[in-house]
């Protein structure tokens, strides 16, 4: 299970969503991604992930498409072992 979503750093609902997913799916593959000039307001704790920081569109989509292609390319590794 794969899940993708831009965060504004004020919102904690949804850093607990993150944090569950990470802690109790350990299948999940959680995609954090923000906005260059919001990362420096995003809690410690969310900093220490693997997070995508992007300055433009183009960026993000390149991004996501090279760390989505790496995901694939792990689980396809996985089942083959």
């Amino acid at each position: 299970m794969e899940a993708i979503h831009s965060m504004p750093p004020t919102i904690y609902k949804l850093f607990y969503l993150v944090h569950h997913a990470l802690m109790t799916k350990p299948s999940f593959f959680v995609i954090i991604t923000y906005r260059k000039s919001d990362f420096a307001n995003v809690h410690f704790d969310l900093q220490q992930c693997k997070n995508i920081i992007w300055e433009n569109e183009d960026d993000l989509y390149k991004k996501l498409k090279t760390r989505i292609a790496g995901t694939i390319i792990k689980l396809y590794e996985v089942i083959e072992s």
